[in-house]
């Protein structure tokens, strides 16, 4: 058994997982009884209620093993629609950010030599 920790809140729940281990759930932030949905993955906990501007409100409700998590998000107008949500790790992202910029250099410097 693994214990997740919160947002930094005093709870939290887990309510599905992928086979790669990458968690998504609810928990509540520090000094407030307000839940927000996370992601569980390589040992970091990330706030995903935060990533989506115009929502209120989202509530994670599964994860595949695509990393896409899949909820319902209430917007400021009060409607509430359903979302899939490709969730790359940062670490991942990162990475991929910086191969990208590594290949547009390499061609950039070809371009120069020819």
């Amino acid at each position: 058994m693994t214990d997740l920790g919160t947002l930094g809140g005093t709870n939290s729940y887990a309510l599905g997982m992928n086979s790669f281990g990458d968690v998504i759930g609810m928990s509540t932030l520090a000094g407030s009884t307000v839940q927000h949905s996370f992601l569980y993955s390589d040992g970091k906990m990330s706030d995903l209620s935060t990533l989506f501007p115009g929502v209120t409100s989202f509530v994670a409700a599964g994860i595949n093993d695509a990393r896409q998590v899949i909820g319902t998000a209430t917007t400021q107008a009060g409607s509430i629609r359903g979302l899939i949500v490709s969730a790359v790790p940062e670490t991942q992202g990162f990475m991929l950010l910086v191969a990208g910029f590594a290949a547009l250099a390499t061609i950039g410097r070809r371009r120069r030599d020819l």
